[in-house]
């Protein structure tokens, strides 16, 4: 189909105001779609290759607006949920249809389409009278082909509304569908793809926590998020013997002068709290640290302080060959306001000289210093006794001093 140029720009304009929409509406989907590229395929109706989303130009124009939202966020949930590159030892025909129940039941709990249908399609989104958006595109799947191994008369109406031309499974199949699959898994191996809505996921789901108008994140992608970001490290075990290792050991007569006036609060086994303070957090945000990992390590700060139910309380800074700033947190509502700058080198020299020139007041109990480690290491006489936890994110650098713990990059 030959477009005009007035039809293309009417085509354009249409989709970057249903992204315009939904991000008044929901900005936590909107979001998403900021980082999502879009664009124009004969297709019949609309696809994804699990990067980009595409409508067909015909499809587009005949669609409401209410509609060509609906679709937009079928397609930009099938991409964020991997849907087009998971199933693959599957009957795709059932799977397809498992992805659409659960990314249409997630769409529908937020959006709703007039008679639930678009383009005269029935909308699928319940299975065994379920809504799809509390399962996995797999466990529904399973559930479609227990359904399908009974007999009929006990089949009953499993999915909802129901189709009309029945095929060798049991299920109805409209007249046509309103999303095209077959352009899924054309993206296969570009592992750049998947780091990016990754670090998209993070990043919305960040902006949602801190907006109470972002809207809720869906189950689903929830549970996606909630991998990403989790903790690998038990922080109040790691801190207290960080601690109490490298700071009591020294409080043996002669006193160590430099604890004095610490605000570091280690109770007696009989207490049931550990208050925190004064550590340092750097982190390492150069051209060699992805972004992915980046919010990794980021998310692991947080769950250092939410793991000591905000009795954690001190300095998070970022830095590459300069720091970039320094800030002070005494809760996670306090730290998550700080976004991480930088996407140059790695000097670690940069950080102790910071320290020396700007936080020789702070009484710093420990500095603990997130990287991959790509860079020289200073003398340990930089850290004027201060003790150091590295937190490195792979096997292969060595500090040359302080204690290192490591943590499994999950950009891999």
């Amino acid at each position: 189909m030959e477009l005009s140029d007035k039809e293309k720009n009417e085509c354009i304009k249409r989709l970057l105001l249903s992204r315009f929409r939904i991000l008044v509406k929901n900005g936590f989907f909107g979001t998403l779609l900021m980082s999502a590229q879009f664009g124009l395929l004969e297709c019949e109706t609309a696809c994804t290759d699990g990067d980009k989303i595409y409508f067909d130009p015909k499809f587009l124009m005949r669609l409401s607006d209410e509609e060509i939202d609906f679709v937009m966020l079928h397609e930009l949930l099938h991409i964020v949920l991997e849907h087009c590159s998971r199933g693959t030892s599957l009957n795709q025909y059932l799977f397809n249809i498992s992805c659409d129940i659960v990314v249409n039941s997630t769409i529908l709990e937020r959006f709703s389409v007039k008679d639930c249908q678009v383009d005269g399609c029935p909308i699928m989104h319940t299975i065994n009278f379920q809504e799809g958006r509390n399962f996995t595109a797999e466990e529904i799947y399973h559930m479609l082909t227990n359904f399908n191994s009974k007999p009929k008369h006990e089949q009953g109406s499993a999915i909802n509304p129901p189709m009309d031309i029945q095929d060798n499974y049991g299920l109805g199949k409209s007249d046509h569908q309103f999303d095209d699959h077959s352009h899924w898994g054309e993206k296969k191996d570009d592992s750049s793809i998947s780091e990016k809505w990754k670090n998209t996921l993070v990043k919305a789901a960040k902006a949602s926590s801190n907006n109470k108008n972002a809207g809720n994140i869906p189950y689903n992608i929830k549970i996606i998020v909630e991998e990403i970001t989790k903790p690998q490290i038990d922080w109040k075990t790691v801190l207290h013997d960080f601690v109490q290792e490298e700071i009591c050991d020294y409080s043996f007569n002669p006193p160590d002068h430099r604890y004095e006036d610490s605000s570091f609060y280690l109770p007696d086994f009989n207490e049931t709290e550990e208050t925190v303070n004064d550590i340092l957090f750097m982190v390492d945000t150069s051209g060699s640290m992805e972004p992915t990992q980046v919010s990794e390590v980021y998310y692991e700060i947080k769950s250092a302080i939410d793991q000591f139910n905000n009795h954690l309380k001190g300095y998070v800074g970022f830095f590459d060959t300069t720091v970039k700033f320094v800030s002070e947190f005494e809760n996670s509502e306090s730290f998550l306001k700080n976004i991480p700058e930088g996407g140059g080198g790695t000097d670690f020299h940069a950080v102790f000289d910071y320290i020396q020139k700007n936080m020789s007041d702070k009484n710093l109990t420990s500095i603990i210093i997130m990287s991959d480690g790509y860079a020289s290491f200073p003398e340990e006489e930089v850290a004027n006794g201060i003790p150091v936890l590295w937190v490195i994110n792979n096997k292969e650098t060595n500090p040359p001093f302080g204690k290192v713990i490591r943590i499994k990059s999950k950009v891999d």
